[in-house]
């Protein structure tokens, strides 16, 4: 495990060189030396914000011009020339560099079949910008998970007795709910 200093600095064990995020790549021993815990977790989230800013810039996958030809309930179809999409796709449209979700292609060919998000709305004659979102999704899906996992480890490590012995304030929260929740319980056996 890498060495920590303050400032959050990390260096590496075998040569003491400073290792630059997000990587913490060691150029002189040239390997990524293993991380854990909170070090880790501020890794990923940065390559993956990263690689969802790139994929969001249009970077990833190309764009297509399609016409919403009919539009019915949840389903739309448009005319997309060249065919870019498949079944099970996706589909993000782009207006002004954002992309906001538009639903998922049930068929896809020159002209294709969305189920729209519940959101998302399109107007009979409108021209359309599109791409493929499921990479942007992906990484939504990636952040979300990374964010629970550490909220839930910040709450684990709170309520840990404190190390002179004594409880944390969560901690001491946490028992005396216990505590309480049992205590009434027990009244009504």
């Amino acid at each position: 495990m890498p060495a920590a200093a303050a400032g959050g600095a990390v260096f590496c064990d075998k040569c003491g060189s400073s290792l630059n995020p997000p990587l913490y790549w060691c150029d002189r021993c040239e390997q990524a030396p293993l991380l854990t815990g909170g070090v880790l977790l501020k890794q990923l989230e940065k390559i993956l914000k990263d690689e969802r800013k790139a994929e969001h810039e249009g970077k990833g996958k190309g764009t297509v011009e399609a016409t919403v030809e009919t539009v019915s309930g949840d389903m739309a179809t448009l005319r997309c020339t060249p065919p870019l999409f498949d079944e099970g796709d996706v589909v993000a449209r782009i207006d002004d560099r954002a992309h906001r979700p538009l639903g998922t292609v049930v068929m896809g060919d020159r002209f294709l079949l969305i189920k729209l998000f519940d959101r998302a709305e399109v107007k009979e004659g409108e021209v359309l910008l599109l791409r493929e979102a499921e990479q942007l999704v992906a990484y939504d899906l990636q952040l979300n998970l990374l964010e629970t996992y550490a909220s839930a480890s910040a709450r684990v490590v709170a309520a840990r007795p404190a190390p002179s012995g004594g409880r944390s304030t969560i901690g001491r929260q946490a028992l005396m709910r216990c505590r309480s929740f049992s205590a009434i319980v027990a009244r009504k056996r």
